[in-house]
């Protein structure tokens, strides 16, 4: 084995689907997505650990930034770390730009000015010249970042030797970025809202040519993950375009005109509008442009820098283009709308995901009696310590059912995700759920 070395990674052809309308599923390689390691909720690890130490909190984890109050003031702070391995292995001076750049950005999607950062480098062996090399070279896309975006390095430390029998890690610079509120009212959350809002785009006005894009894909999550293969360069990065659009989303925030802000980052438009749908049960219906003469895996699942998904009342829409457009380098564009119970994604309006929203409640009954219709159609009659939703929640399907009280009742109702957690977490429960599967099926 030879250690992971500056890679010269040589263009490859990939072939994909000509026509969008084919039987493949992207859905499927969305879910496929959604699931991958690097994307996928780290919510298992955060709510191990308290996130709400003297409550200070404003938005905890799980979303783009975590922000916090400073308190006895108006202000507040806003932080987040980055580091893509991938992109730093195809090009370690511009992958590790990227780590400073995204951290920046996912601040700046909380109406926070990034002001700092700190750093954590992980390599191999140094004293294999390939990987001095690399190291040498993240930290010159480092500096280069953080003069162009304002955030001087204050402090950081390093892992080096990290190997396996000889064979070192992929350069790993992890960057951390703490930016300033002054106004922590208007902090601004990475999840849709509500349904009826407009979904803006922004992003670099200037596109790089056909074949970059496509080596590009080659370092993204969906070449990873679904194709099983690595190519190519990370994406370009204008720097003075990125730092514009810090200030851009500062500005909107300033404003109150945005609902949420979301960066596009790894799985492309699709996963950030996914992720963006989780929270709230606020879906999203979007019509993508679709990229002339590039598949539709790239309109949907490509990684581009300096873009950023926005909710907003729809009578905002006029003033942040008019804002937007102060800004050299960026352009803003409608992508749809938000909506209830729907995710849909098009292509030059042809559909390509389109998923309902499952099951998202678990009925208990404490006291009185109701009745479940299904299609106006009665299903059921329900009393004390009988329970309506596990199948469906379960399942994680799609349905819709009428729970009418028939006596005056006491209902407990739980959420789908604290349902999850209460069956992961109390095997009583887990149990009793499983035996009313059991007798469902009987049935």
């Amino acid at each position: 084995m030879t250690s992971h070395g500056p890679a010269k990674a040589a263009a490859q052809t990939v072939e994909f689907r000509e026509d969008i309308t084919a039987a493949l599923n992207y859905a499927d390689e969305l879910r496929a997505l959604l699931a991958s390691s690097n994307i996928c909720s780290k919510i298992w690890i955060h709510q191990q650990y308290d996130s709400m130490v003297q409550t200070n909190t404003v938005q905890g984890p799980g979303g783009e930034a975590g922000v916090m109050r400073i308190k006895g003031t108006d202000r507040g702070l806003s932080m987040a770390l980055d580091g893509n391995e991938r992109w730093c292995y195809l090009n370690p001076r511009l992958g590790a730009s990227h780590a400073v750049a995204e951290a920046a950005r996912k601040v700046a999607c909380t109406g926070a000015m990034p002001v700092a950062a700190t750093n954590c480098l992980n390599f191999g062996n140094p004293e294999k010249p390939e990987i001095m090399a690399q190291l040498s070279l993240a930290i010159d896309g480092i500096s280069a970042a953080c003069v162009a975006l304002g955030t001087p390095i204050t402090g950081g430390n390093v892992s080096l030797y990290n190997e396996t029998r000889g064979q070192g890690i992929y350069p790993t610079p992890v960057i951390g970025i703490v930016g300033i509120l002054d106004q922590i009212g208007n902090a601004v959350g990475s999840d849709f809202q509500r349904a009826g809002d407009a979904v803006l785009l922004i992003a670099p006005a200037l596109v790089p040519p056909l074949e970059e894009r496509m080596q590009e894909f080659g370092s993204s999550e969906y070449a990873r993950k679904v194709l099983s293969t690595m190519w190519g360069t990370p994406p370009c990065l204008d720097l003075a375009v990125e730092a514009n659009l810090h200030r851009c989303l500062a500005e909107l925030a300033k404003h109150g005109l945005i609902h949420s802000a979301r960066d596009i980052s790894d799985g492309g438009i699709a996963v950030a509008l996914a992720e963006g749908s989780f929270c709230h049960g606020v879906g999203v219906r979007a019509n993508l442009s679709k990229a002339p003469d590039l598949p539709a895996e790239w309109d949907l699942f490509g990684e581009t820098a300096s873009q950023c998904i926005l909710s907003c009342p729809k009578a905002s829409v006029a003033q942040i283009e008019k804002l937007v457009a102060n800004y050299p380098g960026l352009m803003v564009a409608t992508l749809g709308g938000t909506v209830t119970d729907l995710f849909e994604l098009a292509v030059d309006s042809r559909v390509l995901i389109r998923e309902r929203d499952a099951a998202r409640e678990f009925l208990a009954i404490l006291a009185g009696h109701v009745g479940v219709s299904q299609a106006g159609l009665p299903s059921g009659l329900l009393g004390p310590s009988e329970w309506h939703g596990e199948v469906d929640l379960c399942a994680r399907s799609v349905s819709a059912a009428t729970v009418t009280a028939l006596t005056d009742i006491d209902v407990l109702v739980i959420e789908r995700r604290e349902f999850q957690g209460l069956v992961d977490a109390i095997p009583g429960f887990r149990h009793q759920i499983i035996a009313s599967l059991a007798r469902r099926v009987r049935s």
